[in-house]
């Protein structure tokens, strides 16, 4: 009897313990909730060639009921369990509700549980028409000045992108329509040339919203040159001759002084004045005017935009007049040749105070051309213009010329 009792006893406690095992370990009907398990969107790459990209996801979590074996279910957990939306089943812009797929860890089985509830059943989308690649001009935005005696050459500044290539939404990218840099003159006395973020604007300058937006560069460089200037007097240089020196002449510049601006190796080499030139008197009557062009300077800029110069000449206090040459004399001559003047008369200018022109006659004038190393035949040559001693204040004008032959002299034989 006592055998029996222990037998019905440890039967019982087997059956206690199997009951045991089942409610706490298998429990077939056991339900439970996972909260925040993250939706992951595939074939965003597919949407993008079909020139598509999402603006808009209602949730990217879902909570999720299931029900099935406790053992089971206690092998879950909201970070391996795999949630997959398939964005391959959108083709046009819009709003789109797509469902999604449950995967389970690889050590329990798929069909191991079934699905009681998920919240939200299903994914909304909001989906856009992509533009891949605007170009988005670069505008500068200059702030404050730069130190006085300096210029700012804005309009050579050079930029390795002027223009951004910009890729998103529709209605984000149709917004923007500059991409703004901000550069800081304060105080600045030397050329920039730095890396710059920008900020993509509206028409009106203001910042959009580019979370979206994907750009071919983050950063521009740019070459901003700034230049001390300077201004600088134009001066000729004067010649005497003609009778005249440069205290019977009167010069007068058209612009008289130029501002320039370039490195300061570059504006010392060219210094406080600019030379356009030499005005030789000899060559010149009174009221003439003569253009120079300014010189230009490697590295130096000439801020002014004058190019030319009309120079005017005034001779004060000079009298011109015309004489008549018919004297020559010849000298130089190589031995065993015969030169000859075929010009028989040589009408030069003279010019020089009043009292000496007007008593000057062909007389106290020595026309001598010189033959020094020249070759046999017919030719035009300089005549060399001398006055006697008392007339030595005067000059010609220009460079008269007579036409000479100079031959062998014929030898009897």
């Amino acid at each position: 009897m006592k055998n029996k009792l222990m037998s019905a006893a440890l039967s019982l406690l087997i059956a206690f313990g199997l009951w045991m095992y089942v409610i706490t370990e298998v429990s077939p009907g056991s339900e439970w909730t996972y909260n925040d398990v993250p939706v992951k969107m595939e074939g965003e790459t597919v949407l993008k060639e079909r020139g598509l990209i999402i603006t808009g996801i209602s949730s990217t979590n879902v909570d999720l009921t299931l029900s099935g074996n406790r053992s089971d279910l206690n092998e879950l957990n909201s970070s391996n369990i795999t949630l997959k939306a398939d964005m391959t089943k959108i083709y046009d812009p819009g709003t789109h509700k797509i469902g999604y797929d449950i995967t389970y860890p690889g050590n329990v089985a798929s069909n191991a549980f079934n699905r009681v509830n998920q919240y939200p059943d299903s994914i909304v989308v909001t989906v856009e028409k992509l533009i891949i690649n605007k170009e988005i001009p670069v505008n500068i935005i200059y702030q404050g000045k730069a130190t006085d005696g300096y210029v700012v050459r804005r309009a050579d500044v050079m930029m390795d992108n002027e223009v951004i290539l910009v890729t998103g939404p529709e209605s984000v990218v149709n917004q923007i329509t500059q991409a703004i840099i901000n550069i800081d003159l304060d105080g600045q006395t030397e050329s920039i040339s730095q890396n710059y973020r920008f900020t993509l604007c509206n028409s009106d300058g203001e910042g959009v919203d580019s979370e979206m937006i994907t750009v071919n560069t983050e950063e521009v460089h740019v070459d901003l040159t700034i230049h001390r200037k300077k201004q600088v007097d134009l001066v000729v240089t004067l010649v005497p001759g003609g009778g005249a020196t440069d205290a019977d002449v009167e010069i007068a510049l058209s612009t008289e002084s130029i501002w320039i601006s370039g490195s300061d190796i570059a504006l010392e080499q060219v210094g406080d004045t600019i030379n356009l030139g030499t005005i030789n008197l000899a060559d010149y009557e009174n009221n003439t005017k003569l253009t120079f062009t300014i010189p230009v300077y490697e590295g130096v800029t000439n801020d002014s935009g004058e190019t030319e110069v009309e120079v005017a000449v005034r001779f004060e206090g000079l009298m011109t007049k015309e004489i008549v040459i018919e004297e020559f004399r010849t000298i130089g001559v190589p031995e065993g040749y015969e030169a000859q003047i075929i010009t028989e008369k040589l009408t030069v200018k003279v010019r020089g105070p009043y009292e000496l022109v007007n008593k000057l006659t062909a007389r106290d004038i020595i026309a001598t051309v010189d033959f020094t190393g020249e070759e046999a035949g017919d030719a035009t040559m300089r005549v060399n213009i001398e006055f006697t001693e008392k007339f030595g204040a005067l000059g010609i004008l220009g460079k008269p010329s007579v036409t000479t032959s100079l031959q062998p002299i014929e030898t009897e034989e």
